[in-house]
Parts: C-alpha cells; structure tokens; sequence
C-alpha cells in the first residue's frame, strides 16, 4: 500500500502514503488535488484563470489595491502554507496586514470556495503539458522571504504576481512566486515578459528553468549571467566569458601535479538537481571530481581571482541543438540528458582522473558561448587543455558531439538515423525559446 490504495480481502482495504494531508476523508493517495490558478481585479476588468494538478495545497493572496478588490489563486508547496498558518484558513501576512493569504486541500478548487467567489467560472482543466520546467514558489513581503522558498516542478510557466499597498503612508509589497498555466500567462499579456495590470498590481512570466528568481534578480530580460571557462592554478591559465543562463551557474574541479583545475559552465537546473542545488558535492562515481551550482548572484560560481567581465559577442546566427548532460565511465549519471538549445557551440569537456588510485573519465557535454572554443583553438577539434589531462571538443552543428558522436564528420544510414533524431530534437529546444 505504498502510496496508493488496496484491498486485503472482501470488506477490509487500507491507504497509505508518505506527504502531508495524504490522506482525509476527501483525499486520497493517487488522486489529484485540482487548484484554481488565476487572477481577479474587479475595476481593472481582470478574471482571468485555469485549474491545474496541484501537489501541494491551493491558495489564495487578497488585498484592496489601489482602490480595487484583488485576487491572485494558486497551487503552493505545502512548506509554503506552513509558513502562515498550521491548518486550512486564511490569515493577514505579517509585515503587510492588507494583505489575507489563505490555503487549503479539502476539495478541488477549494481556494475560490473558500473566498465565496460567485464571479468565477471554473474552467476544464488544460492538458498538462509533457515537458516541466523549475520555478521558483514562494511569498516574499517587502522583498524578505515570507514563506520557506525554493523551487518547484511546474507543468507550465514561472511567474510571479505582485501587491503594493499602503498602511500608515507607508508602501508594502508582497509577490508571489508560482507555476501559472501558459494559458494564464498569455491571457495577461505577460508572455516572456513583466507588465502591469494596474496602478498596484504588476507581474511576470517566462517559460524556462529559474527564469523567475529574486535571490539573483532574474527576471524577462535580466536572465542570471554565469562565467563560462577554463582556469588552471599551475600557471594561471585562463580562458572565458559571461553569458545570460537560463539554469544554474555551475562548475566542475579537480587537480593535476597538486594544483587545482576548475571548468565554469551555465548548466539546466535538472542536471544541478542531481549534484548539488546551490552547493557542492563529489561527482557520483568519479569521487575525484566536485560539482558545485548556485543561481544566488551572477558570476556565483566563480571564487577564484580572474577577470570575469569578458561579454560574448551579440549572437546573429541560428540556434543549434547540443547534448547536456555528465558521463562517468560512459554511463549517464544525470537522468534527463536531453538535447538544449544552444547560441554557440556544442562542447564536450572529459576529465581523466586517477587522484583515488582509480582511473575515471568523467564526460560534460553542454553549449559554450563559442568564446571558450575559440580561445582554446577548437572548431570542429578536440585538444588537451593546457598540457592537463582535460580534453575538450567543440563543432557547431546539431548534435556534432556526443557519447556516441564526435567532431569528425560521420557517414552511413546510422549517422543519418542520429542526425534526423538530433534535428527533431533541435526543433523542439528552439520553439521554447
């Protein structure tokens, strides 16, 4: 009965399951919870909305805005509702009393009966789109955390919605940050875009991973920056560039002859999921390389004393599609090794490590901004770095580099086989964009 429920024997069944409120006498595990997600603002003409899956509870924030009756509905993580109150209700935010927020999970769509909402229409439910993306969920007030934040899995876009009001002549805001359905987002005019709703009430939306962000400022149009490059401490050798990243800064390290050589990339969020979220850890099965990511503040993954002010030059030409993902041994260890988008070249960076007594390859495929390429002379080549042993390959079509592709040009029905697959592959990356 693990997270789901069965019958023993004629009259005698049981449930059980392992998250919060799991199980009432209107929940049961493997049904899903339905939330309202939307917005109201009465004088600005505004009510527009969508019910979605919901794996936490569903929400609401309300407020008088300028004059006007507001309301945002949402699904939230559960920690987020913790934050506020200990059971289903609703109560004002502490640093902003205008502002209600309420939660609940006893019925789906519960967050508009729970506010006696005549004025809204529930709409069929969307189907849920076949590929998430991570945002950031959370309520901040006055831009200080209000709830236990962090990132979610979201079946459409990231967005935020936020209240100003005024107590005492004094402005307050609380924003919050959740998973819209696309829908929502498009109905708002707020496509990969901020605008205002009205004098108070403002918003935004994207459709990438952590695109929506306040602990680095990302937001449409002001992406977090991540260094890409190479640094070797033996003779400070280094060689790189900024770039806007749509995932997490990240970076990879390890030594030769006692000094240390760290790579610097702008890796998808799911890769640094599995090594370590705002963190560092050793690689799993290749323990002589760390891993680190972080999306705290531009350039954060960067310690060491190099010029990190080096921009790409502005990208003219077509998108390609290039393989993300970190093989050890040939083995995939990241789960979702899916092709990118990529404005550059697809690269591929491989660590030959024996510091343990154990000899591993560890494999990083990703996209470089074509500046690391070109400053370690690679087109369409691969070459050891600096006399290390860390190779690296770059080429600048879809697909050209691999686990079973290098740079070098293929040929036969396999290589074409591969090649329409990439193609694909590449038109769907470029239509997310």
């Amino acid at each position: 009965m693990d997270n789901q429920c069965t019958t023993l024997e004629t009259g005698v069944s049981g449930c059980c399951c392992n998250t919060d409120a799991c199980l009432s006498p209107t929940r049961i595990p493997g049904r899903k919870l339905w939330c309202y997600v939307g917005l109201i603002a009465k004088k600005a003409g505004v009510n527009v909305g969508a019910e979605v899956a919901c794996n936490g509870m569903c929400s609401s924030l309300s407020g008088t805005v300028n004059g006007d009756d507001v309301v945002t509905f949402q699904c939230v993580p559960n920690k987020v509702c913790k934050t506020f109150m200990n059971t289903d209700g609703c109560a004002t935010l502490k640093g902003d009393r205008e502002i209600t927020g309420c939660c609940c999970r006893d019925s789906d769509s519960c967050n508009v009966k729970q506010l006696n909402r005549t004025d809204i229409i529930l709409p069929t439910p969307s189907p849920v789109s076949e590929y998430p993306i991570s945002c950031w969920t959370g309520i901040y007030v006055n831009g200080v955390p209000y709830s236990d934040a962090g990132f979610t899995t979201c079946f459409g876009d990231c967005a935020s919605v936020t209240l100003s009001t005024m107590i005492n002549k004094q402005n307050h805001t609380a924003t919050m940050y959740m998973c819209d359905p696309t829908s929502v987002c498009r109905a708002l005019n707020m496509t990969n875009q901020c605008s205002t709703v009205e004098p108070g009430v403002s918003g935004c939306c994207c459709n990438t991973d952590g695109c929506l962000n306040p602990n680095s400022n990302a937001y449409p149009g002001n992406p977090l920056v991540c260094y890409v490059g190479v640094y070797y401490e033996k003779d400070n050798y280094s060689v790189g560039s900024e770039m806007p990243c749509n995932g997490q800064c990240a970076s990879l390290q390890t030594t030769f002859g006692g000094k240390m050589l760290k790579t610097y990339h702008c890796a998808p969020t799911q890769v640094c999921k599995q090594i370590a979220d705002n963190g560092c850890s050793k690689i799993y099965k290749d323990s002589d390389v760390l891993g680190c990511c972080c999306n705290t503040a531009n350039n954060c993954n960067v310690k060491e004393k190099i010029n990190t002010n080096n921009t790409v030059p502005a990208f003219t030409g077509t998108p390609i599609a290039c393989q993300s993902g970190i093989y050890v041994d040939g083995a995939a260890i990241t789960n979702d090794n899916a092709f990118i988008a990529c404005k550059g070249q697809c690269a591929k960076l491989s660590y030959a490590t024996n510091l343990t007594g154990v000899a591993h390859t560890l494999d990083l495929y990703t996209c470089d901004p074509a500046s690391v390429c070109s400053g370690l002379g690679l087109s369409n080549s691969c070459s050891s770095i600096d006399g290390t042993n860390v190779s690296g390959c770059c080429c600048n079509s879809d697909g050209c580099v691999t686990p079973s592709i290098s740079p070098t040009p293929s040929t036969g029905s396999g290589a074409a086989l591969t090649t329409f697959t990439v193609i694909i592959a590449a038109v769907y990356t470029l239509l997310r964009q």
